[in-house]
């Protein structure tokens, strides 16, 4: 039997310890006191508990973090292990990005609002480490690609494992099982690419 409450609780105290003081005045997640309402108010979205919403609105600035960071491997990165492990990952997550944007928009969300904005969350960057990150060259920027990619990696399959055992909503729970599987490859892959 599921233990969905000691999930939900560890998910949001996952949440709550990783919001900087300095976010304190953005609101909390939507819906996160009760199940989201029909963005029409006529019943027809998909109901989220609280769960799955913190789950899918924390995970898409995540995911678009590493979609920046792949984009610059190209042109940034020296080592050819670095920009073959961005090439591997960049469909998967483009993926998982449109899979949460269907999701959020089937809950009635706009996939468009970050309700983390601003606030420092494990796994994902500040604007000083992105900034970081795209004026660095060469070594440097393999170093720290590997160590924000494996970051990235750990937070996201620790929320999807959260996800799949206290989320409700069966395509949620469905993609966390994907990027958790995802995830276990993709830090494999970058343990060899010497991350």
């Amino acid at each position: 039997m599921r233990a969905p409450s000691v999930a939900a609780a560890l998910l949001a105290a996952t949440l709550v310890a990783g919001c900087s003081a300095e976010a304190a005045s953005v609101p909390a997640p939507q819906g996160a006191t009760s199940a989201v309402p029909s963005a029409t108010g006529t019943g027809g979205a998909r109901q989220l508990d609280p769960t799955d919403l913190a789950w899918a609105q924390l995970l898409k600035p995540m995911d678009e973090q590493v979609m920046a960071m792949v984009q610059l491997a190209p042109s940034h990165a020296a080592a050819p292990a670095v920009r073959q492990l961005a090439q591997r990952i960049s469909p998967d997550v483009a993926a998982e990005l449109a899979s949460l944007d269907g999701l959020l928009r089937s809950a009635g969300q706009d996939p468009a609002v970050n309700v983390h904005e601003g606030h420092h969350m494990p796994g994902m960057m500040t604007v000083d480490e992105l900034t970081s990150l795209g004026e660095s060259q060469g070594a440097a920027f393999d170093r720290l690609f590997l160590r924000r990619l494996r970051d990235h990696g750990e937070q996201a399959a620790r929320l999807a494992a959260l996800e799949g055992q206290a989320g409700s909503d069966p395509a949620s729970r469905a993609l966390a099982r994907t990027i958790a599987a995802a995830r276990a490859g993709q830090l494999a892959a970058l343990t060899k690419a010497g991350g």
